[in-house]
């Protein structure tokens, strides 16, 4: 897995987590509501665990990619792009 797709990877599952704190608008709406004094604050707060939560999850589920060295051609065996000589 390259860097770019497990970065995207990542980036989805915080980006999901986060967005789906928007239903404690429904569950408590006098608690969550951004109009109300104080609310805004805790719609951020749990939004925030939640995106961790999710990132941990993703990690655990996908941990950071290893940089592996590029695989040696064995000898006498045409790399790519070569043509097989042939005498």
């Amino acid at each position: 897995m390259s860097w770019r797709i497990w970065l995207k990877g990542l980036m989805a599952a915080v980006i999901s987590s986060a967005a789906n704190s928007i239903s404690v608008l429904i569950a408590d709406p006098k608690h969550f509501n951004p109009t109300a004094a104080g609310g805004f604050r805790n719609l951020g707060v749990v939004a925030l665990v939640s995106a961790i939560v999710g990132g941990a999850l993703y990690l655990k589920q996908s941990p950071v990619p290893i940089d592996e060295a590029p695989k040696a051609v064995p000898r006498g065996e045409p790399s790519k792009g070569e043509a097989k000589c042939e005498e």
